[in-house]
């Protein structure tokens, strides 16, 4: 109900911007799609290989990057070796 209602309390009392769920929602899964469209033409073009080892690529990357760089409304996330 939260999503479809369009109304800041409609997500509870303590969220904050809750008019904003619809769109948020409709955002997330537009550039889903726009990603398995893209991991698709990949596979087309490149190969399932290279398309797998890419993805696998990602992971490691993104974990770097998000725990060395000051992200803008994200900021930076402590690294842990577990």
């Amino acid at each position: 109900a939260c999503v479809f209602a369009g109304s800041a309390t409609a997500c509870g009392s303590s969220s904050e911007h809750g008019e904003w769920a619809g769109v948020c929602v409709l955002v997330y899964v537009t550039f889903n799609i726009l990603w398995n469209v893209a991991v698709l033409l990949s596979v087309k073009h490149s190969g399932a290989l290279t398309t797998f080892v890419a993805l696998k690529a990602i992971f490691p990357v993104s974990t770097i990057l998000f725990a060395y760089m000051d992200w803008p409304l994200l900021g930076r996330t402590p690294l842990h070796w577990l």
